[in-house]
């Protein structure tokens, strides 16, 4: 079984059915799914903007097949060294975080932010569209 870290783009491509749904919705099925607790809280944000309570962002989530994992120290290290990245593309801290995770993971990358490609940040990166 293959790992792969999540970035919120993918989860909310996934969960808005938009284009790239499809191949979350595999990797979702065979496969050992990450998502950063900085990554989360993005989602958590765009689900709770569409107005949806509370308790219908639990639901929501807990149909999902994803870890949590924590964001470290070494993954704040890390991100910082994406100033030039972060200041060129805009990359926020969420996805500054999810790609230096993914880098300490040595894992791929789950992403619909097709901006990423320019980075050589993580061992491998997977765009969904």
């Amino acid at each position: 079984m293959k790992s792969y870290l999540f970035d919120a783009s993918a989860i909310l491509a996934f969960l808005n059915k938009e284009t790239g749904q499809e191949i979350v919705g595999t990797l979702f099925e065979h496969d050992n799914c990450l998502v950063t607790a900085v990554n989360l809280a993005e989602v958590l944000y765009k689900l709770r903007a569409k107005r949806f309570t509370e308790e219908e962002t639990r639901q929501i989530l807990t149909g999902l097949p994803l870890e949590i994992v924590p964001c470290t120290l070494a993954d704040a290290w890390i991100s910082s060294s994406f100033y030039p990245q972060a200041k060129d593309f805009g990359l926020s801290l969420g996805d500054r975080i999810c790609l230096a995770t993914g880098k300490r993971l040595k894992i791929e990358v789950v992403t619909a932010d097709k901006r990423w490609k320019i980075i050589k940040a993580p061992p491998c990166l997977k765009l969904i569209r």
